[in-house]
């Protein structure tokens, strides 16, 4: 399996593997939040918070897959 990481394009399905869910994950907490506790005042920072919580996970991803020698 390691030997299959080393290529580039496994690298980058990897990584689109691990960043999608965040993103799903980002986008059905946010409308959760919105829709199940009301909180819709609270946009801004709602939005901030899950998608930003899904780039710092990509870009996570990111930095361990490419660091893999």
């Amino acid at each position: 399996m390691l030997a299959l990481v080393h290529w580039p394009l496994v690298k980058l399905y990897l990584l689109v593997l691990c960043s999608l869910p965040l993103f799903h994950w980002a986008h059905r907490f946010r409308y959760t939040l919105y829709d199940g506790l009301k909180v819709k005042h609270l946009n801004e920072v709602i939005f901030t918070f899950c998608y930003g919580s899904a780039v710092l996970g990509t870009v996570v991803a990111a930095y361990l897959l490419w660091s893999i020698k």
